[in-house]
């Protein structure tokens, strides 16, 4: 069996999302949800519907505006992937194929210089008579399985699929070729390409003899999205929290993630990239990584 691999896109083409909800909304947001940030265990019963509006109100009786004060905040680029591997396996298969035929003067039939006797079936208390052949054929056959994923670049669990397919869906939120500083995608070598392997390695077990197969990344791209982030800390014990706007949605997350400190500029992002290229070839097919390496090393 031959195992080819090709990849369609080589280099890694890496974008930006241009803000949609604007910073100084995001900041008005952020100081209305900054009360229920210091109140986890209020925040906890905010979950339950029935409770939320008590939650909030209960939540401003405990933290006063004066007690919490912004220390700090940034606007931030977080990353997503988009990647789409297709497993092409060709195999052949031998099937014993059955058909009637019409002709009742038909004595035999010649398929290919291959002649078929012609069979009589008569069905038990019946008077009604059959005439079929049945032959074997060699089926050529293909078989594509496909791993097409949107996934968030720091692996957490509450920025899901569809949150991230809605941005790429949605034309009013338009994107650039990245120019700027962004935070370093944590999903490089390990998640993405075990989630991949995994999907292409599930299927059925073809019992039949493979021709040869090919691997083809058709689709491996980095987003960026902006996030406006906002920490305060509560003057009386020094607690801090995070609150998170979405800079095109508008969402806020009022449990925010501690700050970012792994970032990366133009000119890092295209070295992780390109290591990238050669992990996806390389976990996927043996051999694959050289490949992909002396393939981007041709673009230079």
């Amino acid at each position: 069996m031959n195992e080819v691999l090709s990849l369609e896109h080589v280099e890694v083409p890496a974008y930006e999302f241009e803000d949609f909800y604007p910073e100084h909304l995001a900041k008005d947001a952020a100081e209305q949800h900054k009360n229920s940030a210091f109140s986890s265990t209020l925040s906890g019963l905010a979950k339950v519907a029935s409770l939320k509006s008590l939650a909030v109100k209960s939540s401003k009786l405990l933290n006063k505006d004066e007690d919490i004060e912004l220390i700090r905040s940034e606007r931030r680029l977080e990353p997503f992937w988009k990647i789409e591997v297709k497993r092409i396996i060709n195999y052949e298969l031998v099937q014993n194929y059955r058909t009637n035929v019409e002709n009742p003067d038909a004595k035999s039939v010649l398929i290919e210089d291959a002649s078929e006797e012609i069979k009589v079936n008569t069905p038990q208390n019946m008077n009604i008579q059959t005439s079929y052949i049945s032959f074997n054929v060699k089926e050529i056959c293909q078989r594509d399985i496909v791993f097409s994923s949107v996934i968030d670049g720091m692996e957490r669990s509450h920025v899901n699929e569809s949150l991230l397919q809605a941005y790429l869906k949605e034309p009013k939120y338009r994107s650039k070729p990245l120019e700027s500083e962004v935070i370093e995608p944590s999903l490089l070598q390990s998640g993405l390409m075990q989630r991949a392997r995994q999907k292409l390695l599930e299927t059925t077990i073809i019992n039949a003899p493979t021709l040869d197969e090919k691997t083809v990344i058709e689709c491996l791209e980095i987003y960026f999205r902006p996030v406006f982030a906002f920490e305060y800390r509560h003057k009386k014990d020094n607690r801090t929290a995070i609150i998170e706007v979405d800079g095109l949605t508008g969402k806020v997350i009022d449990n925010g993630t501690s700050w970012f400190s792994q970032k990366a500029n133009q000119e890092k992002m295209k070295s992780l990239l390109k290591d990238v290229v050669s992990e996806v070839a390389g976990s996927i097919v043996p051999g694959g990584a050289t490949i992909a390496n002396i393939l981007l090393d041709n673009k230079k």
